[in-house]
Parts: structure tokens; C-alpha cells; sequence
């Protein structure tokens, strides 16, 4: 890619930058009033720098990942990781309260910013032309559905926040960060890899989708065996991590868990969209589901008799959403849907059965008790052996995958 097209897709995200800057600076009096808290207004304003040093660090780091530097995108991220929660901890300790968490988003995406600048090599001349703008477009389809897609993410929590309170919202927003643990750094990896890896391959349908079966069933596997270890562990994770007081949210947890279990495959079916380049096929589908979610979300709300029963429901629409977008990516990226619904079946029966064998188990996680390190090791030891002997046995692509490893050792 040209200098020149550089520079141009680097000038059309400042400006994407500041637009979104300026949106989330005039909502602010609308999202304070709709929780009636008015501090809203001035987070609004400052939190609304985090998507703008995003979109400032989107073409460098874009850059990176084309070129298959992995290892420097990865230096950046735990970087920037490090260095935003280190200084998110000091404006706590400081007593700066909400303002923490506030930074910590801010820090995190202007070192992002900067750090994936330093790593470019060219020069950059801010211009507009019509030959970065053509492939603007083609990412602006990506940008629009990840944008389509956020009352379908964050509904559950303005719900949550706005009908049981902030206390109840602390409990569900801790749970939801614990379901994430297993799956986000390792599925941001694995997308960079594969997506990378489809992008550049020149061979026929069948072995494209053969590379890719062998990658959802090794992310599948791993994926599926963390968050399903979760349901039985998960008061000894909230009580190390949060302390006992924080029970209620193992308790949301444990739901939580099972609609986790299909989210490593959807985020397999992304793959295909960014690899094959279908943004267009995403951006629909994207749309569908948040239109679903929308009315769905309102139903939940209704039915539901405590924030229990809304997590319960909402895992329910989450693995039908779920479901739908591994549908559609087959349909339009012209890949087996019958072998990912194999590869996701196995695993997630794998684990749910594992974890519920093990929650059965004489001082289970299921009943508060002290932890016990013995209790603990012997919780991951009958749960990792149950559930690798299902999955290797039953999950071809895995199996022959570890094999070929083995032959090049």
C-alpha cells in the first residue's frame, strides 16, 4: 500500500475520530438524564477521547497485521494494557473513584495510538484522495457494523443499570467481565492469525475450509474448556479475585456460562467475514441481530422477575443470535456450517458435561465453602480429563491436528 493511500486513510480517521468525539460529547446530557445521574456529563466528555485515539490507531495497526508482524501488535496491546492500568490504579489510590475507570479506557487507547505510530515506517502527509477513500469505504462497512452492533452488546447492561440499579449493574458488569477472561486475549490472537492467514491463501474452497475447521476446533477446544471450568470454580474465581462479598456475582455467572460456551464460534464465523472480505454480509446480519435484540431486550425486561431471570433469558437470545451469525457467514463466505455446528456441538456438550460431573463433586463450588487449593487442583483435574477425553475422541480435526504436530517433532 502506497504512502500516499496511507496518509489518506490516516486523515479520513481523524476526521471518523473527531465525529465520534463530538457524538459522544453532545449524549452526554441524554445518557445522564435517562440513569439520572448528572457526573455523566463530564465522564461523556472525557470518555468520548477513547474511540477517538482508537480510530487514530486503527490504520497503523491495521498496517501491522497485514504485514503478519504479530509479535509487535501484541507488544503493543500488553503495553498499552500495562502502563493505562498502572495509571488507572494511582487515580484510584488518588481517590479519583470513577474517574479510574474513565482513564484506564483513555490511557489505554492513546498509548495504542502512539505506540502502533512508532512502529510505522513511512511518512505521513495528511491528504484526501479518491484512492484511499475507495478502500475507506470498504472498512467504513466494518466500522458501521461494529457500530450497529452496540445495543446488541450493551443492551443487557443499560437495562440492567437503568431497572436494578447500580448496585445490581455492578454485580452483572463483574460477571460479564469474568465470562470474558477465558476468551478475550486468546480469540484477539487467534483473529489477527487466521483472518491474516485466509486473507493471503491462494488455494481452493476445500482446503480453505479444512485450515479453518482445524482453527475453530483448536479455539473451540480451549475456549469452550475455560468458560465451561468457570461454572464450577465460580465462586472460588469471585472470591479470589473480588472477595466474599461479592457472591451474588457468582451466582450470574454460572448462567452466564453456558451462553459463553458458543462464543468462541462466533467468533470463528468473523473469520470468514474479514478474511474473504465480506464486509457486507456482516454489516446485514449485524443489523438482523440488532433489530432482534432490540425487541428481544424489551420482552426480557418485562418477563423478568429479578436480574436472575434476566440473565437467564438473555443468554437464551444470545445463543440464538449466536447461531444466526454462524449461519449466515457460511451462506455468504461459502464455508461448512455443518462442520463448525459439529465442532461447536462437541465442545460445548464436552463441557457442560464436564462441569456439571465436577459441580456434582463432594465440596462443589456450587455450595459456598473455604477455598481449598486441594479442592481447587482436583476441580481442574477431573474436569480438563473428562473434557479433553470427549473432545479428542469425538473431534476429528482436532485429533489430526495434534497428530501432524507430533509427526514434525
Amino acid at each position: 500500500m502506497s504512502e500516499k493511500k496511507i496518509s489518506s486513510l490516516v486523515a479520513m480517521n481523524m476526521v471518523v475520530g473527531v465525529g465520534v468525539y463530538i457524538i459522544c460529547a453532545a449524549s452526554g446530557p441524554v445518557i445522564a438524564g435517562f440513569f439520572d445521574e448528572p457526573k455523566l456529563i463530564h465522564v461523556m466528555l472525557v470518555l468520548g477521547l477513547a474511540p477517538a485515539f482508537n480510530s487514530l490507531a486503527t490504520q497503523f495497526s491495521a498496517l501491522l497485521k497485514r504485514q503478519l508482524r504479530n509479535k509487535e501488535v501484541g507488544s503493543v496491546e500488553f503495553s498499552s494494557i500495562v502502563i493505562s492500568s498502572v495509571l488507572a490504579v494511582l487515580v484510584a489510590w488518588l481517590g479519583g473513584g470513577v474517574w479510574a475507570l474513565v482513564s484506564q479506557l483513555v490511557f489505554l487507547n492513546f498509548f495504542r495510538c502512539i505506540f502502533f505510530y512508532r512502529k510505522y515506517e513511512g511518512r505521513i502527509h495528511l491528504s484526501l484522495n479518491r484512492e484511499g477513500l475507495s478502500v475507506f469505504v470498504q472498512g467504513g462497512k466494518l466500522a458501521l457494523s461494529n457500530y450497529v452492533c452496540f445495543f446488541q452488546l450493551y443492551m443487557g447492561q443499560i437495562l440492567v443499570g437503568k431497572f436494578f440499579g447500580a448496585e445490581v449493574l455492578g454485580y452483572y458488569g463483574k460477571a460479564l467481565a469474568l465470562r470474558a477472561l477465558p476468551l478475550n486475549y486468546m480469540a484477539m490472537i487467534a483473529t489477527d492469525i487466521v483472518v491474516a492467514s485466509i486473507a493471503a491463501m491462494s488455494v481452493t474452497g476445500s482446503e480453505r475450509n479444512a485450515f479453518y475447521l482445524k482453527s475453530v476446533a483448536m479455539v473451540g477446544f480451549f475456549g469452550c474448556g475455560l468458560m465451561g471450568l468457570l461454572y464450577p470454580l465460580a465462586y472460588e474465581v469471585v472470591d479470589i479475585l473480588y472477595g466474599d462479598q461479592w457472591t451474588q456475582v457468582a451466582k450470574i455467572l454460572q448462567i452466564m456460562v453456558f451462553a459463553g460456551l458458543i462464543m468462541p464460534f462466533v467468533s470463528a464465523a468473523t473469520w470468514m467475514f474479514l478474511g474473504r472480505g465480506m464486509a457486507k454480509g456482516q454489516l446485514h446480519i449485524n443489523i438482523v441481530n440488532t433489530l432482534i435484540s432490540l425487541v428481544a431486550y424489551i420482552f426480557i425486561w418485562k418477563i423478568s422477575r429479578d436480574v436472575f431471570d434476566f440473565v437467564l433469558y438473555e443468554s437464551v437470545l444470545m445463543a440464538a443470535l449466536a447461531v444466526t451469525t454462524m449461519y449466515w457467514a457460511s451462506r455468504c463466505c461459502d464455508f461448512d456450517f455443518s462442520g463448525l455446528i459439529y465442532v461447536a456441538l462437541v465442545c460445548i456438550a464436552a463441557a457442560i458435561t464436564a462441569a456439571l460431573i465436577v459441580g456434582w463433586l463432594p465440596q462443589s463450588a456450587t455450595v459456598k465453602a473455604d477455598i481449598s487449593l486441594y479442592h481447587v487442583l482436583g476441580v481442574i483435574s477431573v474436569y480438563g480429563l473428562i473434557y479433553s477425553l470427549v473432545c479428542v475422541t469425538l473431534l476429528r480435526d482436532l485429533r489430526d491436528f495434534i497428530f501432524e504436530r507430533l509427526k514434525l517433532k
